[in-house]
């Protein structure tokens, strides 16, 4: 393998075992969904939806918003196993626009968003560092599904990450 190769593969290995230090969640695969202010890793690789929590969500509507995340990142996760390519899509969460690595996203994007709405993005950092954000009164679980197909068919007004 070339030197770059064995320094990345390290450098993710590395990453990927320091935040599981008594090896829990070993086999270290990839995860359905990936709260962002613990394991930004990937979003710079991928195509990703962001699934931010706002401070005045209902608990019941917030955990319908996870199993759709989770149950799409599983569904991507198998694609690519057997199609034997990269995953398409990563789907990442994270409780607050105040987190630590989700704070520095939002600020990237045009424009004020208030912390109590919850809120969808789709990232795409990978070609360009472009964004959408999702456009609901409320956010439900359908809405992810349409927002990958939207940006598959290139529906969505992606705008430039500052």
């Amino acid at each position: 393998l070339p030197r770059g190769c064995i320094k990345q593969w390290y450098q993710r290995r590395v990453a990927i075992t320091a935040g599981d230090m008594e090896a829990l969640e070993y086999p270290w695969g990839a995860k359905p969904v990936i709260n962002l202010d613990e394991d930004p890793s990937n979003i710079n690789d991928y195509v990703s939806i962001l699934f931010v929590k706002g401070e005045g969500m209902d608990e019941g509507a917030c955990k319908a918003m996870m199993d759709k995340m989770s149950s799409s990142g599983e569904e991507y996760i198998k694609k690519a196993k057997s199609s034997k390519e990269d995953q398409e899509f990563m789907f990442f969460f994270s409780n607050s626009v105040n987190g630590k690595v989700t704070s520095s996203v939002i600020e990237a994007m045009e424009g004020s968003i208030p912390a109590d709405k919850p809120l969808l993005v789709v990232l795409d950092i990978p070609e360009g560092g472009k964004y959408s954000i999702v456009e609901a009164d409320t956010l439900t679980p359908d809405l992810v599904d349409k927002a990958i197909e939207d940006y598959s068919a290139g529906k969505l007004t992606m705008k430039q990450l500052n």
